[in-house]
């Protein structure tokens, strides 16, 4: 297996983003991110193809992706068909990743991870694709290993319903009140890190069938690579 470049957009700011942030200026799209850049949706992407897919994790670049209008692309942009197709149209196929990993949320439209993967398939594209989606949010996978959260958090948390049961929005609402609450002088993107940093990927699959997906979608994509 070679090297291995990655582009990930995700829908919110917190799940790009790094822990504490750091004052360097932003990474030219097409240029490899400094770890300290990685958000936890890039440390779950990389787990999973280190861990599911067996890939060095040595091998994995992660690479800054491209700018909507000159900025970092926010939830609606990932949501808007034509806006997602530019975004994974890189000008120079030099720039182009290996991988583009898109992750949204659900938000209670059922249909939106297949509506997404229609719009992004093209045959002719030299960059595999793969389309993650929460049900109802991001915040469901962060709460269901509640024996991580109570780590991160030194905290005693009951562990919570069926996240991928819960309303759009609860299960962010119940993961701030735990971080703003339970835990001291803790900060809530450093949080967010840690707990993706150390889920155990049984529970998290078991629990939440979307997280599995996810899981089997990486690995046909890391497959096709080879």
């Amino acid at each position: 297996m070679g090297a291995l470049h990655i582009v990930v957009y995700a829908e919110g700011a917190a799940e790009r983003l790094a822990g504490r942030s750091s004052a360097r200026l932003p990474t030219a799209p097409g240029h490899p991110l400094q770890e300290d850049e990685h958000g936890p949706a890039h440390i779950l992407v990389k787990r999973a193809l280190a861990e599911v897919c067996e890939r060095p994790p040595q091998s994995l670049t992660f690479d800054a992706p491209l700018r909507w209008r000159g900025r970092q692309p926010k939830g609606s942009d990932l949501l808007n068909e034509r806006t997602l197709k530019m975004l994974l149209r890189w000008p120079r196929p030099t720039l182009a990743p290996d991988l583009a990993v898109v992750l949204i949320d659900c938000d209670g439209e059922k249909d939106r991870k297949q509506r997404l993967e229609e719009v992004i398939a093209a045959p002719s594209r030299a960059t595999q694709h793969v389309v993650a989606m929460s049900i109802q949010e991001f915040e469901a996978w962060l709460i269901a290993d509640i024996q991580t959260v109570n780590d991160v958090l030194e905290t005693t948390i009951d562990e919570p319903a069926n996240p991928e049961n819960m309303q759009p929005g609860d299960a962010k609402e119940a993961f701030l009140r735990w971080c703003n609450h339970e835990a001291d002088n803790i900060d809530e993107n450093d949080a967010r890190c840690d707990i993706v940093r150390n889920l155990d990927f049984d529970t998290l699959s078991r629990r939440c069938s979307a997280f599995e997906t996810f899981l089997s979608d990486i690995r046909e994509a890391s497959e096709q690579l080879d």
